[in-house]
């Protein structure tokens, strides 16, 4: 299936050569596709977690040479599990603060559906897919609040799918990765209200075969790939929602923050549970609770 849109990263993406932008898991899949489309358009500096370095220096390399002026910085980071590579040691902590100081653009991936719990007690994907990447915001803030400062355009860009929208005390392997998924787009609302200085953007990519489905196991992946049958779409393209909402020329007068987005650019619906305010605030206040010891 081809993406069905006028969008085209080639002519839409403009220039980002005062840009610093931080991608979490770069190393393969869409947030390789990401970092590799981005680099056309030159962005100063662009940073990157995983937890391969002989696949980040190949990114590195592939990237480099579609820019040569960019600084481009691989950053280990286990989410595996949930806080360590981020925020085990003061000087990973400080190397992201220090080296995104300036007009940050944060995209955070998805990583997949996986099952137990992480070292720090946490159901394992809600520990990956939201906690880990709430504490890396919460790092990335003051850079993001700064940027604002001096040009007005700092943006969060959070990575969501269409999964069942849930409460939160569901059980199965399935609704656990919706929940985390949730609580994803509940805190981009809430970072929107929050700190209303930058974007906060929730978006759903779209469909691609990446190695999350093909690492599944064999029934996972046969189910997902029916579910989703005719709907996929090519990885090159599954980038394009996630690139409009970090480089997208947005008027004044354009109210994205907050919002969720499907491709390219089109505002959904909010349903029952993601316009929850009581259980957003809910989950504002447990998430800063569990995050204060990380300070």
């Amino acid at each position: 299936m081809v993406l069905k849109t006028d969008y085209d990263p080639a002519k839409d993406i403009p220039d980002l050569a005062s840009k610093v932008i931080v991608i979490t898991g770069g190393t393969a899949g869409s947030g390789k596709q990401t970092i590799l489309t981005l680099s056309k358009h030159a962005p100063s500096h662009l940073l990157f977690t995983g937890r391969n370095t002989k696949a980040a220096n190949e990114v590195i390399d592939e990237a480099q040479a579609l820019s040569p002026s960019t600084i481009f910085s691989f950053i280990p980071c286990d989410h595996w599990p949930v806080f360590p590579h981020i925020n085990s040691s003061r000087c990973e902590r400080d190397t992201l603060q220090n080296r995104a100081h300036r007009r940050p653009n944060l995209q955070r991936r998805h990583h997949g559906r996986t099952t137990g719990l992480s070292k720090d007690g946490y159901e394992i994907q809600f520990a990956i897919n939201f906690l880990a990447h709430a504490l890396l915001i919460r790092i990335l803030l003051p850079a993001l609040e700064e940027t604002f400062a001096t040009e007005a355009d700092a943006r969060i860009v959070l990575l969501d799918l269409k999964t069942p929208q849930e409460n939160l005390d569901l059980g199965s392997k399935w609704l656990r990765y919706a929940q985390s998924k949730l609580a994803m787009m509940l805190y981009a609302k809430l970072l929107a209200k929050r700190y209303p200085n930058f974007a906060s953007i929730a978006i759903h990519p779209g469909i691609a075969l990446t190695g999350l489905v093909e690492d599944q196991l064999f029934g996972d992946r046969l189910w997902l790939k029916t579910a989703t049958f005719g709907q996929n779409i090519p990885v090159q393209e599954g980038v394009y929602n996630a690139c409009w909402a970090a480089t997208a020329r947005i008027g004044k007068d354009q109210r994205v923050a907050g919002g969720m987005f499907q491709p390219v650019g089109i505002r959904t619906r909010d349903t029952k549970f993601s316009s929850d305010e009581e259980l957003a605030e809910r989950l504002w206040e447990w998430t800063e609770e569990q995050l204060e010891s990380y300070k």
